[in-house]
């Protein structure tokens, strides 16, 4: 007699129905200007399509990638996830209980590389869909007491990615965790908010002009009066605009982005994938880049790293992942992970018009003139996420930017366009990039040289003022630049006009969202 149906049975079926949705009409054309051989075999063989798709992902310069590998890439991925889902069919007992959830790693590390690695332009409906099925599916078995933890096997899991293959497509070795309810116990064990110790940060000496919970007509009133008119529009610093957001609400506990187990409830007990940066700052020679489980970046970095600076021999005995800095930085995580959308709005302030800053001699010969923003009829929302110490280097955007801190503090220096010549631009490097938006001057070490702050002992040190006779010599003008700086906190946006260099630090574990418009 057939049993009946539980309430993960059902939810698992329907995950598999989304994953065999037929691609819609756009992807299929892209589909079909595959190689034959290799659209031969997309869905008998489809982890072998993967690898050799991400393989051809990685053959060309980003925007010269073929669309059609992106396509396949989806495509590839999201058949490898519905293999996956078939075996949980064909095999368990749902009627049991406890669970191991290898399967459901596997299930989300497929779709979420697709998200990253190609943007998911053709199956980003099915992708998300199937992400909240499968959030479905953990709530309703965290939702009955587990009677059998060995219903759900180990030895079911499966991962059919060959050893040669990219790290990337294969899923990271994390702790086995005995059952969904071990999991739970896990997530619920997380410290329910943010280390809160702050690194000392220097004087404010010109601060940035700062007002209260601005309204639209107020913010547009100030592109008009009270600026320097050489740089005008200048940075403002607005309090008390995004407090009605979920994330900050304190009528909202539940949804708040300072509450770690929130966000790892959100990316499906930190299974989601985020891109994230490694290295102090990405002018460095030894920064590098890496996709992580949020649970991985969580545990190793935003709860498990030292706020406070440690001597070089202190610093030998530490895990490696305590002696680097890394930051989830300038992500689309909203697109990624909408749910985390949610709690958040647009500020009004990109609504404005702010005046059209005419092109000169002071500005970058060349930024992202082909941003995709410059034609949007919405804001671009980036993520930036990490601990205490993470770096941002001074650069110019070629959009102005409402800077909204959510979680911890930063500290920001800001120089006007008319500082360009005293910034020195980087320009074209040798391997044909162009960063003369990113500025040669690392604004920390002039600090230290001009101005006797040293950020890691948290204090002005007048020994260390012209201490450095060949930063003088390589930047003899910076020394003149001038600035405004502030430490915004939560709740705080700061507006950052079109061409204006900044310098970013954080000073403890920090949440921002930037909203670029034009």
């Amino acid at each position: 007699m057939p049993h009946a149906a539980t309430t993960e049975e059902a939810t698992l079926r329907g995950l598999h129905g989304l994953l065999s949705l037929a691609p819609e009409s756009r992807q299929d054309d892209l589909l079909d200007q595959l190689p034959s051989d290799v659209s031969a075999v997309l869905y008998t063989r489809p982890h072998d399509v993967l690898n050799l798709a991400h393989e051809r992902l990685h053959s060309y310069p980003y925007k010269d990638v073929p669309p059609y590998w992106r396509a396949c890439y989806e495509e590839a991925a999201i058949a490898c996830a519905r293999s996956i889902v078939e075996k949980q069919l064909a095999q368990r007992k749902f009627e049991s209980g406890g669970t191991r959830n290898d399967w459901i790693d596997n299930v989300v590390w497929r779709l979420d590389m697709a998200l990253i690695m190609t943007g998911a332009t053709c199956r980003r409906q099915t992708i998300d869909m199937a992400m909240s099925a499968i959030g479905q599916f953990l709530d309703a078995v965290q939702n009955r007491q587990p009677e059998d933890p060995n219903a759900f096997r180990q030895g079911d899991s499966h991962n059919h990615i060959n050893e040669h293959n990219h790290e990337l497509l294969r899923p990271a070795k994390r702790r086995r965790l005995s059952n969904q309810g071990s999991r739970q116990k896990e997530l619920t064990s997380v410290s329910q908010s943010w280390p809160t110790a702050k690194i000392r940060h220097p004087p404010l000496k010109h601060p940035i002009q700062r007002a209260d919970n601005l309204s639209l007509p107020s913010f547009q009133k100030h592109f008009n009066e009270n600026n320097n008119a050489r740089d005008h529009p200048n940075p403002l610093i607005v309090s008390r605009a995004i407090s009605h957001w979920p994330a900050l609400d304190p009528e909202t506990p539940e949804r708040n982005w300072n509450n770690p187990q929130y966000l790892l409830k959100r990316t499906l007990g930190g299974r989601r994938l985020v891109p994230i940066e490694i290295g102090r700052s990405y002018t460095d020679e030894d920064w590098g880049q890496k996709i992580v489980r949020v649970s991985e970046f969580v545990e190793n970095w935003m709860l498990d790293h030292p706020t406070a600076e440690a001597d070089d021999e202190s610093d030998e005995g530490l895990p490696k992942h305590h002696r680097e800095v890394a930051y989830l930085a300038q992500h689309d995580l909203f697109a990624q992970i909408p749910a985390l959308r949610n709690d958040i709005s647009i500020p009004d302030y990109c609504y404005s018009s702010p005046p059209q800053r005419q092109n000169s001699s002071n500005r970058p010969t060349k930024e992202v003139e082909d941003d995709a923003s410059d034609s949007a009829d919405e804001p671009l929302l980036n993520a930036w996420f990490g601990p205490a110490n993470t770096i941002s280097p001074a650069h110019t955007d070629p959009h102005h930017n409402v800077f909204a801190q959510v979680v911890g503090y930063k500290y920001v220096r800001l120089f006007g366009p008319s500082q360009h010549e005293r910034m020195y631009p980087r320009g074209v490097g040798d391997d044909g990039v162009d960063m003369g938006n990113t500025s040669q001057v690392d604004v920390g070490e002039a600090m230290r040289v001009l101005e006797g702050w040293d950020w890691d002992d948290g204090k002005v040190d007048d020994s260390d003022m012209g201490s450095d006779d060949d930063f003088e010599r390589r930047f003899p003008l910076h020394e003149g630049a001038e600035y405004v700086e502030a430490v915004i906190g939560p709740g705080e946006c700061l507006y950052i006009p079109e061409g204006w260099w900044h310098y970013v630090r954080s000073l403890s574990p920090s949440f921002s969202v930037s909203f670029w418009w034009n």
